[in-house]
């Protein structure tokens, strides 16, 4: 859960239920009230319905803590705000709250509910209403964003079927996947309390989203039954990725309580244009059917459904900006067609690396077609779905980046179909450093590429926070990426948009190079080392030094000037004669690949000759 509402404001809910206490107000009971919409992502937002009059005054609880499978009461570990009717409220005028409470709404934790106040999980929560007390609730509706009730509530996101209502019936569990936090009910707005009240339990009837909804704040229509508008249900179209050669067949259930249907119709948008109508026909029972298209590739297509009863009633599932939409494209990459083929998940961001503190996953179209990945999902091990705009292209042979943090990457090009360049993709997540998944979705749901790497465990690389990536290497048309001795640990800064190549060279020293004058009586000099390519662990045990004469000192410190150079400081010198400087034997340098340096001396070796003054030519003394 998230933790948002100040518990300072327990003070004023006691109060004010103090202050109301000995008032009149409408009890409830269930069906005489509904939850018709939650939104998860911030603000949070809770929508709600009295079927029924309510007097001023009446109090109703909402809470997000679960419900005990043993009907003992909430788990507690949440909290509860109370809305306080300052007025009179007319059956069917929707009441709205917002984070945090105010006005008609107040903090209401306590050791009942728990104290860390209402805040709708991102991945998912319930929202109860009740009556009564938080010790002794009388339940008038829940709903659970999580696709099902759970036996018992074990966790801030689960929740028993609260005592007294029914599953279906007079509670309601949104069909809406683990990371759709955000619902609204759809369905009529118009009847009976008793068929509104049946309509809202039906999951059919809500549409669920992982990015917040504009919830409905429009009346309901209460009354006896006369003249009820149409049900709109069990929408379903044929393809949900449809190309050039498709015709999409679009299905949905429409019943009338009160008379028969008039007209039912869908309303279609072709890229942004105005919406034409097409007849649905019944097909059988209450399914009526209509056949859309095709469409020309790349048509984005927004429709609707509308009905309309022997009463005039017309309901609508969606409507314009509020649609269902196709997207059509012959060059969807299929299974096999795209391939995982490098990840950065740790970035060294320490002087001298001070690499971009952004992650990043090299994705590869192994066709020689341009792959249309637009509305594309990828999410890892938590399920944190991201889709890729309109537009996205990976280039014939080519790569698209995807990257955390893809501002940061000023040497990428921004999002772009040009032909050879590679799109940078944002996503919102982080890559464990242990370990992670990385999940390619088309816009169907359906996965097309996956790695569950882990670091320097069970034969993957270890680069974490090392400023490597790793990298699929052999033919990725071939080898399978989600096995571990198919990936290596890049260079330093990795290839991203780039092919990889498996380095397997030893890193070389090119020069080991005074840096103080020469000679020298100095107790202390330094030499800079240089290699070939980028290199870590150098210390000062990686190097002991040559000598002539009598003179000795100690290698004392490795400076990093930039990760193939270093400077290292010889200290406490004296005597006198040549002093230079050469690797160990038991040195572990090695370059970011994990290549081991072989300890071979430089082609440049510089030495120094130390205190040459007191070496004398004692033949001059004769």
């Amino acid at each position: 859960m998230k933790m948002r509402f100040a518990t300072a404001a327990l003070l004023t809910a006691g109060l004010l239920t103090m202050g109301i206490s000995a008032e009149a107000q409408t009890t409830m009971s269930v069906g005489d009230m509904a939850i018709i919409g939650v939104n998860g992502d911030n603000p949070d937002e809770i929508y709600w319905v009295p079927l029924i009059d309510l007097q001023a005054g009446t109090q109703v609880y909402f809470t997000d803590s679960g419900w005990l499978g043993d009907n003992s009461g909430f788990r507690a570990n949440e909290g509860a705000i109370l809305f306080t009717a300052s007025a009179a409220i007319t059956a069917g005028t929707v009441q709205t709250f917002t984070s945090p409470p105010s006005g008609e709404y107040a903090t209401a934790n306590d050791a009942n509910v728990g104290t860390n106040g209402v805040a709708i999980s991102t991945g998912g929560d319930e929202v109860l209403a009740f009556q009564g007390t938080t010790a002794s609730p009388t339940f008038l509706h829940a709903v659970d964003l999580e696709d099902s009730f759970d036996s018992d509530a074990t966790s801030s996101t689960e929740t028993a079927v609260p005592l007294g209502l029914t599953e279906n019936t007079s509670a309601v569990a949104i069909a809406s996947g683990s990371t759709d936090d955000n619902s609204e009910y759809t369905g009529i707005r118009s009847g009976t309390p008793a068929a509104i009240f049946a309509a809202i339990n039906n999951s059919a009837n809500w549409t669920a989203n992982n990015s917040a909804i504009v919830l409905n704040s429009a009346p309901f229509t209460i009354g006896g039954g006369v003249n009820t508008p149409p049900a709109v249900t069990n929408r379903t179209q044929s393809t949900d990725i449809p190309t050039s050669a498709d015709t999409i067949t679009i299905t949905a259930d429409i019943t009338d309580s009160d008379g028969t249907i008039a007209s039912a119709n869908v309303f279609a948008s072709i890229n942004g244009g105005g919406f034409s109508s097409t007849a649905m026909v019944l097909d059988s029972g209450d399914t009526y059917t209509v056949d859309l298209g095709p469409f020309a590739n790349t048509d984005t297509v927004e429709y609707y459904i509308e009905a309309t009863d022997d009463d005039t009633d017309t309901t609508s599932l969606g409507d314009a900006g509020n649609s269902f939409f196709l997207y059509v494209n012959d060059n969807r990459p299929a299974v096999g067609e795209v391939a995982i083929t490098e990840i950065m998940f740790g970035p060294n961001t320490d002087a001298p690396y001070s690499q971009v503190d952004a992650e990043f996953v090299e994705v590869l179209n192994l066709t020689g077609t341009p792959k249309d990945i637009s509305f594309f999902l990828v999410d890892d091990s938590n399920l944190r779905n991201v889709a890729a705009p309109a537009g996205t292209t990976i280039p014939a042979n080519g790569y698209a980046v995807f990257a955390n943090s893809a501002s940061d990457y000023g040497t990428f090009p921004a999002w772009t179909t040009s032909s050879g360049a590679a799109p940078v993709v944002d996503f919102d997540f982080g890559l464990g450093g242990g370990g992670d998944s990385f999940v390619i979705k088309n816009d169907a749901g359906t996965e097309i590429d996956r790695v569950d790497y882990e670091n320097d465990a069970n034969g993957w690389p270890n680069v974490d926070d090392t400023g490597s990536s790793i990298i699929l290497i052999g033919d990725a048309s071939i080898v399978d990426n989600n096995v571990a001795s198919n990936w290596a640990a890049s260079g330093l800064n990795g290839t991203p948009g780039a092919a990889n190549v498996a380095d397997v060279t030893a890193p070389l020293a090119t020069s080991t190079a005074r840096v103080d004058a020469n000679p020298t009586t100095a107790s202390t000099v330094d030499f800079t080392v240089k290699f070939d390519e980028a290199v870590k662990n150098v210390d000062p045990t990686d190097f002991q030094l040559t000598t002539t004469g009598t003179v000795v000192g100690t290698v004392s410190t490795v400076v990093i000037v930039d990760p193939s150079t270093f400077t290292v400081t010889v200290n406490t010198i004296s005597g006198s004669g040549d002093l230079g400087l050469e690797f160990t034997g038991a040195q572990d340098i090695v370059d970011f690949p994990n290549n081991a340096f072989l300890g071979a001396t430089p082609t440049v070796n510089e030495a120094y000759t130390v205190n040459p003054s007191s070496v004398h030519d004692w033949k001059d003394l004769d």
